[in-house]
């Protein structure tokens, strides 16, 4: 579907209004009190409290995690929005995401620097346990933690996205190129190399961002409007998310391993589904929703919350009973609080710190 200038209001108004809760829906990915670690030891047991262990999986495994693949979407469908790539062009845009992406990207990995030190010189009893302390870093190991600290992520966490996205960037010409010649060929290519390639701890092959960052980059080079078309297929987009889930739970539930194939397609399909939804109630409404004004705060969120919510579920299961309510509670409060801390953080540097603000969030 071609665009007009009523659907571009409705498309951007549609990514504006999504931002803000996919970043809370990433926090919320985080808070899985499952992999909580202090002093070396976990907290829970696997398989311990099985009402909650399905929960979290419901939420954190298949639910939720749309979240990244939509922020690598929309990069895609912006870097391209005016449907050519020049030489001159391309350098313009790898200039402006210098300041936009890889400036906030080193201050926070050097702001988290400073809290992981703090943490282990001060706090040593909620830090993991797993990492070498940052006082016997060499040269090499603080180049890392720029780029791979802990689980194929910079040592703020969230940021692999960054990360990620900056590597493709790098490789839009090749990109650009391949769907002007092989078209929808091209993202067919890259989901193959996503799903079967083994790449979650090696940043050097991002397929994950490549695929969504191309799915969003074809419709902008066809000059397409992917928020009226997910709007006009959000029902069987909806179906057909309620039987992956179904077959999703299914298999998690009888231990069979080969389902993340299943799961990722899920997260594909619901990425769409939401937008759709989205899109279709911003375009009957025709008024500025709440959300689409808090924008801004999305990326601040983001990139804030690893340590809090790190530190909130170990306050957590420390000072509170450890049993099947009090983790289930705490899988909806801890996010939601983290979130709102960090949008009035936000609003606060903006105000009172803004050229410190412009650093952290690279002017958004």
């Amino acid at each position: 579907m071609k665009q007009g200038n009523a659907d571009n209001v409705v498309l951007s108004l549609t990514v504006s209004s999504l931002r803000l809760p996919m970043a809370v829906l990433v926090v919320f990915i985080h808070t899985q009190f499952a992999t909580v670690m202090i002093d070396g030891q976990m907290t829970i047991n696997s398989g311990q409290f099985p009402v909650y262990c399905f929960v979290e999986q419901i939420l954190c495994s298949m639910m939720l995690r749309m979240a990244v693949p939509f922020f690598f979407f929309v990069s895609g469908y912006f870097f391209f929005k005016s449907g050519i790539l020049t030489l001159r062009s391309y350098i313009d845009k790898l200039k402006r995401r210098a300041n936009t992406l890889l400036l906030p990207y080193m201050v926070w990995n050097m702001l988290y620097m400073l809290l992981y030190f703090a943490t282990q010189k001060f706090l040593p009893s909620y830090a993991s346990g797993r990492n070498m302390m940052l006082l016997n870093y060499g040269f090499a190991d603080w180049i890392r933690a720029f780029w791979v600290y802990s689980d194929g992520m910079p040592i703020c966490g969230p940021l692999w996205f960054l990360r990620d996205l900056m590597l493709v960037m790098l490789f839009a010409p090749l990109l650009y190129f391949m769907l002007k010649k092989l078209k929808a060929f091209t993202l067919v290519v890259l989901a193959v190399l996503y799903l079967y390639c083994p790449i979650e701890t090696d940043p050097s092959i991002p397929f994950l961002a490549a695929f969504y960052f191309s799915f969003g980059a074809w419709f902008s080079l066809r000059g397409s409007d992917f928020a009226a078309t997910f709007s006009r297929y959000r029902w069987s987009l909806a179906a057909v998310c309620f039987i992956l889930a179904v077959v999703d739970i299914d298999r998690w539930l009888n231990g069979v391993d080969a389902y993340y194939e299943i799961r990722e397609l899920l997260v594909f399909v619901e990425m769409m589904m939401v937008i759709g939804f989205v899109a279709h109630n911003i375009s009957k409404k025709r008024s500025i929703p709440v959300a689409a004004t808090m924008a801004g705060a999305a990326f601040f969120v983001f990139a804030f919350h690893s340590m809090p919510i790190a530190l909130a579920r170990k306050l957590w299961v420390t000072l509170l009973p450890i049993n099947e309510l009090s983790l289930i509670v705490g899988l909806f409060v801890l996010p939601l609080l983290i979130s709102a801390i960090g949008v009035g953080m936000y609003w606060l540097v903006r105000r009172y710190c803004a050229k410190f603000s412009v650093l952290l969030t690279g002017g958004r």
